[in-house]
């Protein structure tokens, strides 16, 4: 009814997630830093990388930088 509740952990008509998107970043120009938790990496000019996209990380440009992204 209107207004109540629901605190089922598990509905089996509601569609679930299976896939984790993941952000692609492709570096155009410049030199980028993208760091989490677990590890930092240096993406330079023609370089891309794969990140899951529910991992807080953090982009920092070391030199001016142009880059695209895409999340899939």
């Amino acid at each position: 009814m209107k207004g109540e509740k629901s605190y089922h952990q598990y509905c089996p008509d509601i569609k679930r997630t299976t896939t984790i998107p993941k952000k692609y970043i492709c570096v155009k120009v410049g030199e980028l830093e993208i760091s989490s938790d677990f590890e930092t990496f240096v993406l330079k000019t023609g370089q891309s990388a794969w990140v899951v996209a529910n991992i807080p990380h953090q982009y920092r440009a070391i030199k001016d930088s142009v880059y695209n992204y895409k999340i899939i």
